[in-house]
């Protein structure tokens, strides 16, 4: 098995869209269709959000980097299947990188902004929580609102799904990380190889049961 540091799976990133060659928004496209179909394939997991049903709603959580512009194409696809999905941006930073604001806004429904703790929804434990708010490269402590965001989905009970790896976890080195702003995925499909945080049993807590995907 191979292990990858963040810098490296972005050299690999790089190198995947320069020379299969595949536009880097195609790339996040097939990656997130991965995960689409894992979802697709646990009907059991997607049967009460339906249009049909009465139960709970998908929350999908997104930020404003390539991990958010996975999230928005997981939110996309499932909207179009007829699933009961609400989008709210994470708004950390103004900027959105070029491929997250392309995938905003081809959603097919509004999405919902959170700037600041007063706009933090309320989340049912029935609810199904999709997070892809941070990606593998971040390298420092969440805080201010989104980790008021994360501590409130973990309160709530809710099934998480983590969208290549939980928000708040850094791939390699956790000791200076704060370990209350760290999503708690009940499962995580990280992309290609597993990051190496995945692979200590004290951050199992946060990782859940984890899948590898391949995304070529």
């Amino acid at each position: 098995m191979k292990l990858l540091s963040a810098k490296q799976i972005a050299s690999a990133d790089k190198f995947t869209i320069e020379n299969e060659p595949v536009a880097s928004i195609d790339l996040m496209e097939r990656a997130a269709l991965k995960i689409v179909n894992k979802l697709l394939a646990q009907q059991e997991l997607l049967s009460g959000y339906h249009l049909q049903f009465g139960k709970g709603e998908i929350k999908v959580f997104c930020g404003v980097g390539n991990n958010g512009g996975d999230g928005l194409v997981v939110a996309r696809h499932l909207t179009l299947k007829g699933f009961r999905v609400k989008v709210f941006l994470v708004k950390f930073s103004p900027q959105l990188s070029v491929d997250c604001k392309k995938n905003l806004e081809a959603l097919p429904a509004n999405h919902f902004v959170i700037e600041d703790g007063k706009q933090l929804p309320s989340i049912a434990s029935d609810d199904l929580v999709i997070d892809s708010i941070f990606g593998s490269g971040l390298s420092r402590p969440v805080s201010g609102f989104t980790k008021e965001l994360i501590q409130s989905i973990n309160y709530s009970n809710a099934k998480v799904i983590a969208v290549d790896i939980p928000s708040g976890l850094m791939a390699e080195d956790n000791k200076k990380n704060d370990l209350e702003a760290i999503i708690h995925a009940d499962v995580t499909y990280t992309f290609q190889i597993p990051k190496f945080s995945f692979l200590l049993p004290s951050y199992a807590q946060f990782t859940g049961f984890w899948e590898v995907l391949d995304i070529g």
